[in-house]
């Protein structure tokens, strides 16, 4: 007569191969909180869409990895402007799934490191970054932050450029 918290599955010298759920596995706790029902790795082709204008990518270079566990999504990769047709305004990146598109002063806001190779850094440009927001869906805002107080401004990218990333953001 086991009591609650006393079983444990497998040991350290047997131990399981595979295990194949229907459904999830709680982890920590019993609540609907820890139950872990989603685990994806794959490969998203990624476009640019931008306010204004057109850039497309290489097709060798436009391809993103992700891994998906339960809401979060872990991104890396790089990609490479193959073409820029009067390109303007906000820059946006396709992301493999949606971003989290609550309301919630910013509490399910993602982001993260972009770094540029052979692209054109604005004046004041101290850092980019790419973020998801709650009314983008799959998008990822690219913007450069600035010093002295100046407010962020869009990037335009340049043809041959190289956009490389990591990034985290929160899935519905």
């Amino acid at each position: 007569n086991a009591s609650d918290d006393e079983i444990d599955l497998g040991v350290a010298s047997n131990r399981f191969k595979d295990a194949y759920l229907s459904g999830g596995i709680y982890l920590g706790g019993t609540g609907a909180a820890n139950k872990l029902d989603d685990y994806e790795e794959g490969t998203h082709i990624a476009s640019v869409t931008m306010a204004s204008g057109t850039v497309g990518l290489y097709s060798n270079y436009d391809k993103i990895k992700y891994t998906k566990i339960g809401r979060v999504v872990n991104i890396q990769g790089q990609i490479r402007i193959q073409t820029v047709s009067s390109a303007s305004g906000q820059m946006k990146i396709t992301l493999p799934f949606s971003a989290d598109t609550t309301n919630d002063e910013g509490a399910n806001v993602g982001g993260g490191v972009m770094r540029t190779y052979q692209g054109n850094v604005p004046s004041g440009g101290l850092y980019m970054w790419g973020v998801t927001v709650h009314n983008q869906g799959n998008l990822m805002l690219v913007e450069w932050v600035r010093g002295g107080g100046q407010s962020t401004t869009a990037h335009v990218p340049t043809v041959n450029e190289y956009l490389i990333m990591s990034f985290s953001y929160l899935t519905p």
